[in-house]
């Protein structure tokens, strides 16, 4: 008997593994002794679980992030592993301490290696991209690292789904072996504990030779991912792979979850997307924002735009919001996805009504930043009506979000 259980990484993504289940022979007969395993089977087992798990949290936390190493002076080496995790711990807490003000977790994975030849310490870190909050990750770990090193940092691409990344990651020769054991093996690497983990949304049994890959309706195999072979254990097959979800799928998903109403509270509306990915350097805003709506045959219509203004980030946001608004020539119910929480929260709790009604002074009296910019937003809701997603909304659309990603990465790679 085989077990076919499948787990979801995110909106998009479903990892699909079928293997032969213990102790279930041959109809009749008697079931076989176990095997004894040598350790180094057992090591190669235990190493590709860690590869796997690691590989999951990257895809499921990570996407778009950032690899950064941490490293550390020849004159000022830590004389240990406890030294230095002491020196990365004092890194977490301010990095904590920093993003809190934003009301951002800290989300991370961290390896802690030792140099083959000349045993250096340095660590590894797995951090998000922020930069749709306005933060520069990178310079903000490398402002708070420098009293004890430097740092050198590459993004995250999908290219094989993270896989090669997580297999350096996850090998332990020249790491430290954390102490604690977790699913049966020895991990080589920390985490946060707030980070999302899978979640298995079916566990399905079935007699008979191990069945091809194979995707439901909407979704495809992703060939690149397949991974057959022989259990050690058991003598019998396995097989893992991910499968992804085709644009219309994404579509589908977010009618089933009404992010975009086919039941319209006024059918002159039209439902448009608005995802806005913006940040400020040296006081000067930069967005890339992309109006997606959904024609008559439920397929997409995507189009992006670039808008700069010197200011903040909330300014940066705003100036966006009414740039896209020009755009739209039909009243619409504009659905705005933005990581910027302050524009976010007076948006959904129509924050900028009661601003206007206190000559633009918030609660303790002081004067709103931006309030020309608040004005002209209340302006354009005379014809059209905005809504803010909020944080479980950005998983239903997970493939629009990726796009946005993708095309601001380029613009900016090209731009320098």
């Amino acid at each position: 008997m085989y077990v076919k259980v499948s787990q979801r990484l995110t909106s998009d993504i479903i990892e699909i593994h079928e293997y032969a289940a213990g102790g279930y022979g041959a109809p009749g007969k008697r079931r076989k002794k176990k095997k004894n395993i040598s350790p180094e089977i057992k090591e190669k087992h235990n190493r590709k679980a860690r590869e796997r798990r690691l590989q999951k949290l990257i895809l499921m936390n990570f996407q778009g992030g950032w690899h950064i190493i941490l490293r550390y002076p020849k004159d000022d080496q830590p004389k240990d592993y406890e030294e230095a995790a002491y020196r990365f711990g004092r890194l977490r807490e301010n990095i904590s301490r920093e993003l809190k003000k934003y009301e951002i977790p800290f989300k991370y994975i961290v390896v802690t290696e030792q140099g083959k030849r000349e045993k250096h310490f340095h660590h590894h870190i797995i951090v998000e991209s922020l930069w749709n909050e306005g933060i520069d990750m990178t310079a903000l770990i490398r402002k708070k690292w420098e009293k004890y090193g430097t740092t050198s940092h590459s993004k995250l691409y999908e290219e094989g789904n993270y896989e090669d990344l997580a297999k350096y990651l996850a090998k332990s020769e020249t790491k430290e072996e954390q102490p604690r054991k977790e699913h049966g093996f020895i991990r080589t690497y920390k985490c946060s504990r707030n980070l999302k983990q899978p979640e298995i949304i079916s566990k399905e049994n079935y007699y008979g030779d191990m069945r091809e890959p194979e995707a439901p309706p909407g979704w495809f195999v992703d060939i690149g991912s397949l991974i057959q072979g022989i259990n050690p254990y058991t003598g019998k097959k396995y097989q893992r792979y991910f499968v992804k979800s085709t644009p219309e799928k994404v579509i589908e998903m977010a009618l089933e979850k009404k992010e975009i109403s086919t039941e319209k509270e006024d059918e002159n509306l039209v439902d448009i997307n608005l995802y806005i990915k913006s940040k400020v350097v040296d006081g000067k805003g930069d967005s890339i924002y992309m109006l997606e709506c959904i024609k008559k045959d439920g397929t997409p219509y995507i189009k992006p735009h670039h808008a700069q203004i010197e200011g903040n980030k909330e300014k940066i946001v705003l100036f966006s919001i009414l740039s896209a608004i020009k755009h739209i020539t039909v009243p619409a119910r504009i659905n705005i996805f933005t990581q910027n929480t302050l524009v976010r929260n007076a948006i959904k709790n129509g924050w900028a009504k009661k601003w206007q009604k206190e000559n633009w002074k918030n609660s303790s009296g002081k004067l709103i930043e931006n309030a020309e910019l608040w004005s002209q937003l209340l302006k354009s809701e005379e014809q059209h009506k905005l809504t803010a997603a909020l944080k479980r909304d950005e998983e239903s659309h997970g493939w629009s979000l990726q796009q946005l990603d993708r095309i601001a990465d380029e613009y900016y790679k090209r731009k320098g």
